[in-house]
């Protein structure tokens, strides 16, 4: 297959996921297009047999998956960006080992989307939350995300309302994606990244299932994901005021900066005091913030006392 031709890229990282990948592949090898896509699996030295099931479905879709093997474990993080800069599709679609798509139009209609609406970088879409045995399931955290989902956001809807955008459900261009280093949750990253340079779009359509369970990245050490939160916003924000003009209106970094510390008073009871002093001490470097402390602060202090 041409690389050239490739419209869309699926950037799949799977790990000891002998139950679920093949539904994951199976979801993506169903879908119907009128354009090329490619798979990219990075299959990150599963100890079940994980491995053995990508090379069969390798072996018989030869010119459809490409299957990265590392000799050793990388991690997630590492395995996601390596797999993600394999990628050579105009789009790229994502979709862990774990998870899986339901309607065989999804890369169809959010490709045409992306195509016909050129302001916009991303796509996502509602999903399902299933168990291990692909029951459906009501997650309180889960349908809120849902409720909460706007037809179109930008940046700074998504640092002040904390909105998160399911890994499944994601199309992206590309061209608007950045190397995420080595922030743990990338997928976040990769979703505010893009938020800077474009706007975001939702459909409200299940296209796909996200599944929990009990080996799953967030299940088996959920406090270290929520330690990783903050800085993965925080690092955001100093980007989008970096690749800004110079002539960028002081006003909208005040603002910037504000969400960054309303979002610290929101987590004030779920993070502990040292974490707390970390990020006030970060905040306190940015070269912004002495100007307009004094605002900063009361905005800080109201949002706390009105979440009480």
């Amino acid at each position: 297959m041409n690389n050239q031709n490739i419209t869309i890229s699926v950037c799949m990282i799977t790990y000891n996921h002998e139950k679920y990948i093949s539904k994951a592949i199976e979801g993506v090898l169903m879908q119907q297009t009128n354009f090329l896509t490619e798979l990219i699996i990075g299959e990150d030295c599963s100890t079940d047999n994980t491995r053995k099931i990508c090379l069969e479905y390798k072996e018989k879709y030869p010119d459809k998956i490409q299957l990265l093997l590392p000799e050793k474990n990388l991690g997630v993080t590492q395995n996601f960006i390596k797999t993600l800069n394999t990628c050579t599709g105009k789009y790229i679609a994502l979709c862990e080992g774990d998870d899986y798509w339901t309607d065989p139009l999804k890369l169809q209609k959010q490709v045409d989307f992306l195509e016909a609406n050129e302001e916009y970088g991303l796509v996502h879409t509602a999903f399902k939350t299933v168990d291990e045995n692909n029951d459906e399931i009501n997650v309180a955290y889960y349908e809120n995300l849902k409720k909460e989902a706007n037809k179109e956001y930008a940046f700074f809807d998504m640092l002040k309302n904390n909105l998160r955008i399911m890994t499944l459900t994601i199309c992206f261009r590309r061209s608007l994606y950045s190397n995420c280093n080595d922030w743990f949750i990338y997928d976040y990253w990769v979703c505010l990244d893009i938020a800077r340079k474009a706007k975001i779009y939702y459909m409200d359509e299940d296209m796909g299932c996200y599944r929990i369970h009990r080996t799953s990245i967030i299940r088996s050490n959920p406090s270290f994901v929520r330690r990783r939160s903050p800085w993965v916003k925080l690092d955001m924000l100093k980007r989008y005021f970096k690749y800004k003009d110079e002539n960028y209106c002081n006003d909208n970094k005040q603002i910037g900066l504000a969400f960054g510390l309303c979002f610290m008073g929101q987590r004030l009871r779920r993070f502990n005091i040292r974490m707390f002093v970390s990020y006030m001490k970060i905040l306190f470097c940015h070269p912004y913030l002495f100007k307009y402390l004094p605002k900063l602060a009361i905005k800080l202090f109201l949002r706390i006392a009105d979440k009480k």
